[in-house]
């Protein structure tokens, strides 16, 4: 069934907690009481801490080690609360203690009914004691604050209904918490405009409030008949008001409990071009004196590495025995070494011949891939312009998916190109001339226009931002004259229409794909040691060719039956080779490790 593990939400009024076995939650609830709920700690956590613990012990017996708290979104990290909440777990007889923030665990508790797409934008509105209104940005199986803040709303709303005596009506609560409410509005909009600006801790640069998929709100107050209203009123998006709002946080956190198991950390393989360099320090210590190759540059056989000085005060050179490149220098300057001192290097590229490096990912798509002019990126985009992915490098898990609304008219072909801000964007058109244009990061669609010829070739000049169409127009004699459209793809606005022989084809700077894909007909490692070029097999079929870059020397050949092309590409640190091979309507990205 699994080890239990405690989650507790100590919030600013009450408490709430549950044990999490496997994927199930249970909520451990005050002995000799209905309430759900526990009082909330009143300075005193570890006592309540205590007593949650023991109740907690009665349904399971054979102990709980593991305990799970949540974070006020106002505690950064690090932060001197953050460490004294860890220590009173430990105080309370848990020896492993968990902190998950508060806005995260209660986006947790919501995705499956708001049904969150992956890269969403979701604002949050915690109305409980302490409010707080964050900016989250689902990322997989991750949730990602962009910004958060926070308000004393509650306790004065809390401590004028403990003040006035009688009975309140729903009106006047509602009018009590009415300025509240509209702050809270107010805050997500500064919230979302800050994020945008890029002046977060993590960006949606250019996002709108209608990027956003979803309000959510949890805590005590969402309780009131008028914060969906007034939420909804002043933002335009959709609401979201879970069962048991003031429940919210703990059970996201069970949630986020529940998925521990797929929170780990492998180590990395070793890598096909790494070799360990060790060097035995005389006298068994020494201090570390000069590091005289940089990390990532390449030198000779018999060139001095590193210096040490020895404990009698000798000085030794450490010195390379053959060609290669340091990947790290795994002591400082200053430091005592020893006995051993141990550093990554690269092979050189000769001895590599007959030992191929292993392939990690092997992704196929019915469409094309484009490699983010980063080189950090893989981007898949679907032949029919109906979705895009992009993929991490390192472990092939998909990072972003949009499945762009067309309004039921499906497109018939999409290209994703770079606009001139460096931003992803999606290019879709159908037979009839209907384009549209997507930024791929936030699902927004930024233009659409229409051509009325009907476009049968598609150029894009990514630089100025602008598109030709070519399609066919008005019968000449027994001829019919190709008309060719320029469209500005910022504002949909048609520049300049032809009707000459070669249209706008032969304009400088159009192509039909991305110009500034990643990919390429041949491609040199960061460090200029390796090149890998498209090569032709007997039978015709592509095949690349990884060789020595001074010498054309051939360490490794991949080959791909009835790939008509290759384009291959090195990532930003040379630590993968990446060959794109296209046939007919599919294509393959394979990745080896360096």
């Amino acid at each position: 069934m699994g080890q239990p593990t405690l989650v507790v939400d100590f919030g600013t009024c009450t408490t709430a907690a549950a044990v999490v076995v496997g994927d199930a939650a249970t909520l451990v609830r005050p002995p000799a009481t209905d309430a759900g709920v526990w009082p909330a700690a009143a300075g005193d956590p570890a006592r309540l801490l205590g007593a949650i613990r023991a109740e907690a012990l009665r349904a399971w017996p054979d102990g709980i080690d593991r305990l799970a708290l949540t974070v006020p979104a106002s505690y950064p990290v690090p932060d001197h609360r953050r460490d004294l909440m860890i220590a009173t777990g430990e105080a309370a007889g848990f020896g492993e203690v968990e902190l998950v923030g508060e806005p995260e665990a209660a986006l947790l508790d919501a995705v499956p009914q708001a049904d969150v797409a992956d890269g969403a934008l979701v604002l949050l509105c915690d109305l409980g004691g302490t409010w707080t209104t964050a900016l989250l940005q689902v990322s997989g199986p991750n949730v990602l604050r962009l910004g958060h803040e926070t308000s004393e709303v509650g306790h004065d709303l809390d401590a004028k209904l403990a003040a006035d005596p009688d009975q309140p009506s729903g009106e006047w609560v509602a009018r009590l918490a009415d300025a509240g409410l509209r702050w809270a509005v107010a805050s997500c909009r500064s919230l979302l405009a800050r994020a945008a600006a890029g002046k977060g801790v993590g960006t949606a640069t250019g996002a709108i409030i209608t990027d956003v998929s979803v309000v959510i709100l949890v805590g005590g107050w969402a309780r009131l008949p008028s914060a969906e209203e007034i939420i909804h009123s002043g933002l335009q998006r959709p609401v979201l008001s879970t069962a048991e709002p003031e429940l919210g946080v703990v059970r996201g956190a069970a949630r986020w409990v529940a998925s521990a198991a797929h929170r780990r950390v492998a180590a990395d393989p070793p890598r096909w071009r790494v070799e360990s360099l060790a060097w035995h320090i005389p006298g068994g210590r020494g201090r570390l004196t000069a590091w005289q190759v940089s990390d990532g540059q390449p030198y000779a056989a018999g060139a001095s590495l590193a210096q040490i000085r020895t404990i009698d005060d000798r000085v030794f050179e450490l010195t390379a025995v053959d060609d290669g490149a340091l990947l790290g220098q795994p002591a400082q300057v200053g430091d005592i070494v020893g006995p051993t001192l141990v550093a990554p290097a690269k092979r050189q590229a000769s001895c590599l011949a007959g030992d191929a490096p292993e392939k990690r990912q092997e992704l196929w798509a019915a469409g094309e891939w484009l490699l983010t002019p980063d080189r950090r990126l893989l981007v898949e985009c679907a032949a029919t312009g109906r979705h895009v992915k992009v993929w991490s490098i390192p472990d092939g898990s998909l990072v972003r998916q949009f499945r762009p609304d067309h309004g039921g008219v499906q497109p018939d072909r999409g290209r994703v190109f770079v606009d001139p801000r460096g931003r992803l964007s999606l290019v879709a058109w159908d037979v009839s001339g209907s384009f549209s244009v997507w930024d791929v990061n936030s699902g927004r669609l930024n233009v659409t226009f229409r051509d009325v010829a009907g476009p049968r070739i598609v150029l894009v000049n990514e630089g100025e931002w602008r598109l030709t169409a070519e399609g066919d127009g008005a019968a000449a004699g027994r001829y019919r004259r190709s008309v060719a459209t320029m469209w500005d793809l910022s504002t949909g606005l048609r520049v300049e229409r032809r009707t000459d022989q070669y249209g706008l084809r032969r304009l400088p700077g159009y192509s039909d794909r991305s110009a500034v894909d990643g990919f390429g007909e041949q491609a040199f490692s960061p460090d200029g040691r390796l090149r890998a070029v498209a090569v032709r097999d007997e039978d015709g079929s592509a095949a690349l060719a990884l060789q020595e870059a001074t010498n054309d020397h051939e360490v490794f050949r991949a080959e791909h039956a009835h790939s008509l092309r290759v384009r291959m590409a090195f990532t930003a640190d040379g630590r993968f080779l990446l060959a794109n091979w296209e046939a007919d309507q599919r294509s393959q990205v394979e990745v080896w490790e360096l």
